[in-house]
This record gives C-alpha cells, sequence and structure tokens, in this order.
C-alpha cells in the first residue's frame, strides 16, 4: 500500500492513533521481533518518516500501545464494576471480567511475554518497560481500591500489593493458557480471584481492626 500524501494534512493525534492501530495488528501478526517500522508504516499507509515524526522506535511503538492497553483495562473494569451495581458483586464482577481476556487477548499476552523477554535481555530498555509497568499497577491498584471501598471493604491489605498479587496470578494464569488452550484458565483465574475477594470480607468481619475500627 504506497503511503497516503492527503494524510500530511490530517491532525497529528489521528495520525498517530492510526499509526498504533496498524502497529497492534502488525505486532499481532508478527511478534515483537518479527515486526518492523517499515511493515507499520506499510500496514497504515503511511510512510516510514511519519512513524518516526510520531515514536522515536519500534520500541517506543510498543510502550505507547501498552500504555493506551492499560488505560483501555482501567475503563473496561470500572465499566464491568458500574453494570453489576458495585459492592462485593462489583468485585465478583471485575474478576470474571479479567478471565475473559484470555479469550479475546491472546495475541496481545504472546507480544507481552516476547516485550518482557527482550527487556529482561536488555538492562537499559528494562528501566523504560519497568515505568510503563508500574503506571499499570498503579492504575491497577487504584481500581481495587475504588472496588473495595464501593464494596464497603476497608481491608488493610495494601492495595498495591494486592494489585501485584492480581497481576501475577493474571499473567502466570495467560502463561497457562497460552501452552494449554485447553486448561480453562479463564474460569479458574475468575473463581481464585473472587475467592480473594471473598477472603478480604471475611478479613473486615471477623477483624475489626482490619478495618480500623
Amino acid at each position: 500500500m504506497p503511503p497516503r500524501e492527503r494524510v500530511r494534512r490530517q491532525p497529528r493525534a489521528q495520525t498517530r492513533e492510526e499509526l498504533l492501530d496498524a502497529a497492534a495488528r502488525v505486532f499481532a501478526r508478527r511478534g515483537f521481533h518479527g515486526a518492523s517500522v517499515e511493515a507499520v508504516s506499510e500496514e497504515a499507509g503511511f510512510s516510514t518518516g511519519a512513524v518516526y515524526s510520531n515514536f522515536e522506535s519500534k520500541e517506543g511503538l510498543f510502550l505507547s500501545l501498552y500504555e493506551e492497553r492499560i488505560q483501555r483495562r482501567r475503563r473496561e473494569l470500572r465499566e464491568a464494576v458500574e453494570r453489576s451495581g458495585g459492592g462485593a458483586a462489583g468485585l465478583e464482577s471485575a474478576a470474571a471480567n479479567v478471565g475473559e481476556i484470555f479469550q479475546r487477548e491472546r495475541e496481545w499476552f504472546l507480544l507481552y511475554f516476547e516485550f518482557a523477554l527482550h527487556a529482561a535481555r536488555n538492562p537499559g530498555f528494562a528501566r523504560r518497560f519497568e515505568t510503563v509497568r508500574e503506571e499499570g499497577l498503579r492504575e491497577l491498584a487504584a481500581g481495587l481500591a475504588e472496588g473495595l471501598e464501593h464494596a464497603g471493604l476497608e481491608s488493610a491489605f495494601d492495595p498495591g500489593q494486592l494489585a501485584r498479587a492480581v497481576r501475577a496470578l493474571s499473567h502466570g494464569f495467560a502463561l497457562e493458557r497460552l501452552v494449554d488452550e485447553e486448561s480453562s484458565s479463564e474460569a479458574l483465574l475468575g473463581r481464585v480471584l473472587a475467592l480473594i475477594f471473598h477472603g478480604l470480607r471475611a478479613e473486615v468481619e471477623t477483624d475489626p481492626r482490619a478495618s480500623g475500627r
């Protein structure tokens, strides 16, 4: 597909969005290492110059996709809680939502693990990757804290630590699902997360000190 000259006049934000959409498709098909800036520009119908004027590198493209996904997941979890009416049902709905993404975002998890290995082998880049990961952890912690508040729970368990545990569980189950699609990891993860939330409720109900009373 030749570069589209007309897009030179479109808003920069629109160009960036189209490039990110194209990058997501190319990364999903080829993986991080198999993809190239040239393939992304061709997919989007832009010149490679348009890519480099919006992103400093292929790694920068991925990090931008990751940041976008963090924001999208936060919105999805919040909507899941709101649809359920909040409270304990909201926490369980959020747990079920986390499980559901295994089925529809297999390519994302493949890409994430590939990129994590890339970061592990490149200490300099790993610092940039960890910065974005920490942003995601903060977003998840804020969402969990909000869900616990709506459920009327004031657990002594630090939301940041809870978020780290939930992320580790999610990634572990995602990896299991990748190598064994019949493992039904999404259902099991939903049950495990629901048990965690029930445990937090039990902690508050049986130990008044847990809620600061």
